[in-house]
């Protein structure tokens, strides 16, 4: 799956609308909590081939 040119700007414009509201939802987490939400997301989301 490719994005159009057209979908990667809005694609592009909603990433840096949604920036505040993720800034909102980490701003309680202790320092390098937020690094450790988003590496385990990632991992939930794209696990590794060896470990499906």
């Amino acid at each position: 799956m490719e994005l159009t040119p057209q979908g990667l700007q809005v694609f592009d414009a909603v990433h840096v609308a949604a920036e505040p509201l993720a800034g909102r939802l980490v701003a309680e987490l202790a320092p390098g909590e937020p690094e450790r939400l988003t590496d385990l997301l990632t991992r939930l989301a794209h696990p590794a081939d060896d470990e499906a």
